[in-house]
């Protein structure tokens, strides 16, 4: 009788053990799909940047060639018309310059996002890893 009782409540708690499992594991697989979601989102926000500042650079040395262009051109009847010309790209380009800085620096930030996350992933794995060591130990 104790055998029967002693086999029942090992079945029991083997069965509370598994759904323990089952549970951690689905708890894993959403972690790791939100994970990936968000990895997804960063690198489409890389991208985007990457096309932004691309733009931006484009722009810019349009603008700086476009620049030395009215420059060669000036007279010296419309010099003061130049240096006011000039002071308005002087202007653009620290604009886009800082642009491009502040482009740079949401993209490291995103990395470091997401190097948290894949850190947070590994630790996840790595309790559920020992979790199912500790179950099948006992």
């Amino acid at each position: 009788e104790k055998a029967k009782e002693y086999i029942f409540n090992k079945k029991a708690d083997l069965k509370q053990k598994d759904a323990r499992i089952k549970k951690l594991e689905e708890n894993l697989r959403e972690l790791r799909a939100a994970s990936d979601s968000q990895a997804k989102d960063l690198k489409a926000l890389k991208l985007r940047h990457e096309k932004e500042l691309a733009k931006r650079q484009k722009l810019l040395q349009d603008r700086e060639e476009e620049f030395k262009k009215e420059r060669e051109g000036i007279t010296e009847k419309n010099k003061r018309w130049a240096a006011q010309r000039e002071e308005s790209h002087s202007t653009d380009l620290s604009t886009l310059q800082e642009n491009n800085t502040l482009l740079k620096r949401k993209y490291l930030e995103s990395q470091e996002e997401l190097k948290e996350l894949n850190t947070k992933v590994l630790a996840l794995t790595q309790e559920l890893s020992e979790k199912q060591k500790e179950m099948s130990d006992t």
